[in-house]
């Protein structure tokens, strides 16, 4: 419709970062490509845009007079080696330096007042700009976000002269605490405690089995037992708080005393200590007094000072840290996932420090605080922001940023009064117990038939002391069916509970009310059958069923902080890994819920915040650890970032849709299959178990008592969990190889296969692994599995299971506490490629790498900092912040 347009074909040329849409145009008159974009942009999403426009003279067709595509000119080279000139990189000439590096990607030479995304420019493109832009010293300020904000050649270069006119770089020298570390005769010792730890677990747990099971058989008959089997359970549960927190107590008094401040080498005896105190609270079932004044009754105990009406909501991230360091005053409220970092490990070193939150503040969901850092009386430090080492936020303020800045002075707000602390406690700890204990009632009523119906099959399983797995085949059938279909019929009977059981009111309550109880009652069966569900074709189902509105073709993985009936997604919608879906606001003691709606075709990456109350159009995509704002929020609109900014053209990757959105019924029938699968997870681990307990009866019999307990019971407990590790390396070697850079489609084969090994990983391998995390001895596993690790490496956190282990490179002497994005499913297409840290770099705690990230030798990457694709980060140098940006070099 275009006023001089005869004709218009669109085509993908390029590959990879070089992929670009030209549109080929047919027209009898001289068209400028800022007007004709201009005009576009009223019917099409930015990165919709043709990135090149050419004048042909007509459309190629076939012999059968059909338009033909493969006869168009190329004019996008998928060469990646420059066709201009070498580029100098100690260019003195900046202008020109710019110019060359951006005509580089773009395959064309380009004028310094030229928009960069007028003229081709994507997302990934501006990352390898800025890789090579950082080559040059007097260049290597400028960020990623930059491109973004100022678009052309001339406003890059202005700003470079402007900060040369401004303050010079800051460096700062590597602190090194001096003391020596012991890698290897450290790993034994960690080696001894772990063998010690499985073997008194493993050894209580057989007395359970063996004498307190048929104990409780004899007195209650098996019907009594199988109604009062969850109370037991959930009464272990207390039991291990009372052992374990004791212990734990009483070992940091003996090993360490009160932790003090300073830099203390991984693999040091001081760093040895301090894991031997907190593999005690590592297994702990904190969900079961979280949000509770149990919790922070706790944190007492191990020596934090916590005040009086102090809300901390789930997840807080703490316990890997010096408690004795952490204070808390009075009604201060903590929101999901918040990290205190009393610890926080960098360089090759443990750091060691005080995290002091003043009454009245508010630390929101997914902030961060570290070592040395404080928070005065009603302040409020925003969502996924961060209080770096040694920072001091003032009275009365609002922080936000990474790191964080001054935002604004933080008005106070009234608190809503309801139950009292510990009314709302011990009603908390009531309707935990009793909705545990209905989750599995159907469960329980199906076992009760079962064994009524087959009654003489469960006298041969009952007698656990002579059931022989291999002589009762049939009986080992009926138990995988039975627990099969028992677990399914309790994720029905959970979606019904979850849409039917509670109603939550729109508005205002307290976080110590029942408004709160009900609303945490929910996020627990979804985060329960998100564990199995998610990433599947079952769980926007299951969500329906309990009560979300949700369109078609949608995809949905981990979810957070989601009210189901207060949420609804229109369709064709995707949402990647820990996303905070309609997350309530909690602050200053409140918690308000509101309704969120998504449009069509939003596209919501790995931890962005979707706060409850959003209306989300159509088209749009909110960025990784982005959170979302209604302020900015338009149709078709890509946001990244924090501060957010937005996306004028991202990468745009093109695939048959059959693939992507309308699979044919061959490829919805492969992936109903591997998912489908996830349901007889469970039997391999209960099947492996009653081995277990079989041979420790045969060898008790054979081993005298002594080499029973001390020997017999530990060995095959470890034999138990490196058969379920074996059937997993098994799986991931024959199932998808090593896996290479590539791209693959949601509904291809190789995804399905993919899927389904990191689910088994999860289940079958991570349980036992996670014994051996924060230990040279798990990297062995993580070699097995394909990831590549140099000579004394430091890996904390959850790394007993990661995805896409043959993409990951650790280089001698990293220390490594982040994230990884070794693939992305943005479009629906699963894209893979490598990520790099280099010798004795440091990535630290919930940064994210994507794909294609290169970080090089000792440079620093600080926490919730984000490093885009394929960006390479210069040597000895500091970044941080998402996108990152530097921030000093290190001498």
């Amino acid at each position: 419709n275009y006023p001089g347009i005869d004709q218009v074909l669109c085509s993908v040329q390029g590959e990879g970062s070089n992929a670009v849409l030209v549109a080929f145009i047919v027209t009898g008159s001289d068209l400028k490509e800022n007007k004709i974009n201009k005009y576009l942009k009223k019917y099409l999403p930015e990165y919709m845009l043709p990135g090149i426009y050419y004048n042909i003279d007509k459309l190629p067709v076939n012999t059968g007079g059909k338009l033909d595509r493969k006869l168009l000119p190329l004019v996008v080279s998928n060469d990646n080696n420059n066709e201009l000139e070498d580029i100098d990189f100690e260019s003195d000439d900046l202008l020109t330096f710019i110019k060359s590096v951006v005509s580089k990607h773009l395959k064309k030479d380009i004028r310094p007042e030229d928009d960069f995304f007028n003229k081709g420019g994507n997302s990934l493109l501006a990352a390898l700009i800025i890789s090579d832009l950082r080559k040059n010293p007097k260049t290597s300020s400028l960020a990623v976000r930059d491109i973004y904000k100022l678009k052309t050649i001339n406003k890059l270069y202005d700003k470079i002269i402007n900060s040369e006119n401004s303050n010079s770089l800051q460096k700062q020298k590597i602190q090194k605490s001096g003391l020596k570390s012991y890698p290897t005769l450290v790993t034994i010792f960690q080696g001894i405690w772990i063998l010690l730890g499985i073997g008194i677990v493993s050894n209580f747990s057989y007395l359970f089995f063996y004498y307190l099971l048929p104990w409780l058989f004899s007195k209650l008959g098996i019907y009594l037992f199988l109604f009062s089997l969850p109370v037991i359970l959930y009464s272990l549960g207390y039991l291990a708080f009372v052992v374990n927190v004791s212990l734990a107590t009483i070992f940091k008094k003996l090993l360490i005393g009160k932790y003090k401040e300073g830099r203390y080498p991984i693999w040091g005896s001081y760093y040895l200590k301090h894991w031997i105190v907190q593999t005690f609270l590592k297994w702990l079932p904190w969900n079961m007094i979280e949000g509770t004044g149990v919790f922070n009754f706790v944190l007492k105990i191990l020596g934090a000072r916590i005040g009086k009406g102090v809300y901390i909501h789930r997840g807080i991230v703490c316990f890997n840290g010096a408690l004795d360091k952490l204070e808390i005053g009075d009604n201060v409220t903590i929101g999901r996932d918040v990290a205190l970092q009393t610890i926080s490990y960098e360089s090759q070193e443990m750091v060691v420090g005080s995290v002091k939150i003043g009454s009245n503040s508010n630390i929101s969901l997914r902030a961060s605080l570290f070592p040395n850092s404080s928070v005065g009386e009603n302040s409020e430090i925003k969502e996924l922001s961060v209080i770096f080492s040694d920072q001091n936020i003032p009275d009365n303020e609002k922080w936000s940023g990474i790191p964080a800045k001054l935002e604004s002075k933080n008005d106070k707000i009234k608190r809503i009064e309801d139950l009292s602390e510990g009314t709302f406690t011990f009603y908390s700890l009531i309707s935990r117990l009793f909705l545990f204990y209905l989750s599995y009632f159907p469960f329980i009523i199906f076992s009760i038939l079962a064994i009524t119906y087959f009654k003489n099959e469960y006298k041969n399983i009952s007698n656990l002391s002579s059931f022989n797995p291999l002589e009762n085949i049939y009986q080992i059938i009926l138990i995988s069916i039975m627990e099969v279909v028992g677990i399914i019929f309790t994720f029905f009977w959970n979606a019904f509970l979850c849409k039917n059981l509670f109603k939550i009111q729109y508005g205002d309550h307290s976080c110590f009310s029942f408004s709160m109880i009900k609303a945490w009652s929910k996020e627990t069966w979804i985060q329960t059958s998100g564990y199995w569900l998610s990433g599947s074709l079952f769980w926007p189902l299951w969500l329906k069923l309990s009560g979300m509105k949700i369109g078609p073709k949608t995809e949905i993985s981990t979810i957070m902080e989601t009210i189901p009936e207060l949420v609804e997604v229109e369709g064709y919608c995707f949402f990647a890994d820990g996303i905070y879906l309609g997350a309530s606001e909690i602050k200053n003691g409140n918690i308000l819920f509101k309704n969120t709606k998504l449009g069509k075709e939003v596209f919501i990456g790995n931890h962005a915040i979707i706060e409850a109350g959003l209306q989300i159009p159509g088209n749009c995509l909110i960025g990784v650890s982005t959170i979302a704002e209604q302020k900015y929020l338009k149709e078709g609109s890509s946001w990244f970032g924090l501060p957010s900014f937005e996306l004028p053209k991202r990468e745009i990757i093109h695939y048959d849709e059959r693939f992507t959105f309308n699979p044919t019924f061959v490829q919805f029938i492969n992936r109903l299959f591997w998912e489908g699968s996830r349901f007889l997870f469970p039997v391999v681990p209960t099947i492996v178990g009653l081995y277990w307990i079989y041979y420790l009866f045969q060898l008790e019999s054979s081993l005298g008592k002594y080499y029973f307990f001390i020997i017999g019971v530990p060995g095959l407990t470890i034999l138990y969990g490196l058969i379920l590790s074996l059937i997993t390396f098994i799986n991931k070697w024959l199932l998808i190889g090593k896996m290479k850079k590539g791209e693959h489609p949601l509904w291809s084969c190789w995804c399905s296969r993919w899927d389904f090994v990191y689910v088994m990983w999860r289940i079958f391998a991570r349980p036992f692994m996670r014994y051996l995390e924060d230990t040279k001895i798990l990297q062995c596993w993580l070699r097995l599995m394909g990831v590549e690790i140099g000579k004394n490496v430091a890996l904390f956190g959850e790394f007993s299971q990661v995805v896409d282990p043959d993409m990951l490179h650790f280089k001698d002497n990293s220390t490594v506490t982040c994230l990884f994005q070794a693939h992305s499913f943005e479009d629906r297409v699963l894209k893979l490629d490598n990520i790099y840290i280099e010798k004795g770099a440091s990535v630290n705690f919930r940064s994210i790498l994507f794909y294609g990230a290169k970080v090089s030798e000792n440079t620093r990457v600080l926490s919730h900092s984000v490093v885009m694709k394929n960006e390479s980060l210069n040597k000895s140098t500091i970044y941080a912040g998402s996108p990152i940006e530097r921030i000093m070099e290190l001498n």
